[in-house]
């Protein structure tokens, strides 16, 4: 996985480029555990699809691995396209709590 370590805002943040394949249930968790950094921010297009559905629970799943592990997650992109309102309630809580972020790139997330 393509991983660059960035300090932004006194913050360490391992940050995954676009490059990096498909992250899924099955890989995330070692995903954090080389993530060398309390922060992790991947790319939306990184996630596998069924993230996006809150059906198939891999969100959730994924939320509560970055719990567990004591990490904080950011995910970037552009989420306009997103029709679920049910999934733009989760980006909308999930920015308030910030243990998850959901933002256009570190600049918006680091704000």
């Amino acid at each position: 996985m393509a991983k660059e370590i960035i300090n932004l805002h006194k913050q360490t943040i391992a940050y995954f480029d676009p490059r990096t394949p498909q992250i899924n249930l099955g890989n995330f968790l070692d995903l954090l555990a080389n993530a060398d950094a309390n922060i992790v921010a991947i790319h939306r297009e990184c996630l596998e699809p069924n993230f996006f559905d809150l059906k198939t629970l891999v969100a959730g799943e994924m939320f509560q691995k970055i719990t567990n592990y004591h990490k904080q997650l950011i995910i970037l992109g552009d989420f306009t396209d997103i029709t679920s309102q049910s999934f733009k309630d989760l980006m909308y809580e999930a920015n308030k709590n910030g243990q998850t972020i959901f933002a256009k790139d570190l600049v918006e997330a680091a704000n």
